[in-house]
């Protein structure tokens, strides 16, 4: 299964499918074009069905470009997988508002 990035209304976006090493790079397009135009966006990955670091890498990059543009990233629903990866490298609160819930 492919991911996919998809609008779920004003502001908020829904990661979906398995976002991996594999799938980010078909999947940064999308996400670019968000995050270029600024603003604040929550991105909820309940949708994510299997995930690995390039997951966790995604979601910063869009951050930080996010950021440059004066927006911002707020994730939540992450999956047990991405929530260890960004614990065990020292990320958790890179993110804002970064949730399991």
């Amino acid at each position: 299964m492919n991911a996919a990035l998809r609008a779920v209304e004003a502001g908020r976006y829904g990661l979906e499918g398995e976002v991996t090493v594999d799938t980010v790079p078909g999947l940064w397009p999308q996400i670019a074009a968000v995050a270029g135009k600024g603003g604040d966006v929550e991105v909820s990955c309940a949708g994510i069905t299997r995930a690995d670091s390039a997951a966790v890498a995604c979601l910063l990059e869009w951050a930080r470009v996010a950021g440059g543009a004066g927006g911002s990233v707020r994730v939540c629903d992450l999956p047990e997988v991405m929530r260890v990866i960004m614990d065990v490298s020292d990320l958790d609160g890179i993110l804002s508002g970064t949730s399991t819930a």
